[in-house]
């Protein structure tokens, strides 16, 4: 079975309501201390509605597609853009449509559109937002 497959049964698997409370559950305890970065898609609206910081990272189709077909033929697997994009656009819909934990932008996330930054942009920036916002957290606790 190949990773794209994979991929696409494990979104699909995430629609059972008993999974993804089990998995909310688990990450929910992982960050009870805070001090942690995680990522999903339903990180800053279901896991942890109150985090201190959220960043929700976009891309278009094109460009994840291509990433993630880059990432499988670096591990051997051999397959299409198209097959990717096709995998990828069906993952989004059912992540999107599912009834538990469905993907959703936080409405107080910071937006950022990854799609034409290097992974090493994408670090730089996802680094000096939270640095703002500690800034930010800092300068809001220490006024008079």
């Amino acid at each position: 079975m190949d990773t794209v497959c994979v991929c696409s049964l494990t979104a699909r698997m995430f629609l059972t309501r008993f999974v993804r409370e089990i998995l909310v559950q688990a990450q929910q305890e992982m960050g009870r201390e805070g001090g942690v970065v995680l990522e999903g898609r339903d990180i800053g609206t279901v896991v942890f509605p109150e985090a201190d910081v959220k960043i929700y990272l976009d891309a278009d189709l094109r460009a994840r597609a291509f990433r993630r077909r880059r990432e499988l033929v670096s591990d051997g697997i051999d397959v299409t853009l198209a097959t990717v994009r096709e995998d990828l656009e069906q993952r989004d819909t059912y992540d999107s449509e599912r009834v538990h934990s469905p993907l959703r932008k936080a409405p107080d996330a910071i937006i950022t559109d990854t799609s034409d930054l290097t992974i090493d942009e994408q670090v730089a920036l996802i680094e000096a937002l939270v640095n703002k916002a500690i800034e930010s957290d800092s300068d809001m606790n220490h006024q008079p």
